[in-house]
């Protein structure tokens, strides 16, 4: 089964996955990291590198981060020559639709690409405007 660590600041990751399991139901070889105010940078970037290794399982890990650019995706970047022989990747800008495809589809699927790029697709297309969303169903 592919592995998922989400990792965020704050106690986002944990939001997350509390809001996708009420949804899906409980979730196995899934972990969150949360990178909070005085935290050791360099510890958190440890624990990223422990988590996709013990995430592991020959399917791979897709990592979520919350910000591109910012210290839980540099992180996951900085981890890569740690990891090399690991079959992982990570998505950036996690949201709840990306996050229940990944997790749904994972119970059918163990090809790790294709998961990746249906959670963008979801993630992408979960946002939406109320007004536009009336406007395109001639509501108003």
């Amino acid at each position: 089964m592919i592995g998922v660590l989400i990792a965020t600041h704050g106690k986002m990751a944990e939001g997350m996955l509390d809001s996708a399991e009420l949804i899906i139901g409980k979730q196995d070889n899934c972990k969150v990291l949360s990178l909070c105010h005085g935290d050791s940078i360099e510890l958190f970037g440890e624990s990223i590198r422990k988590a996709i290794i013990d995430l592991s399982q020959g399917d791979g890990v897709l990592v979520f981060t919350d910000l591109f650019s910012a210290s839980p995706y540099n992180q996951v970047a900085i981890s890569y020559p740690h990891l090399k022989g690991y079959k992982y990747r990570s998505i950036t800008g996690v949201n709840l639709p990306m996050l229940i495809e990944a997790l749904s589809a994972r119970m059918s699927s163990d090809e790790l690409d294709i998961i990746t790029e249906s959670a963008i697709k979801v993630g992408r297309e979960g946002i939406r405007e109320f007004f536009s969303e009336l406007k395109k169903k001639k509501i108003i």
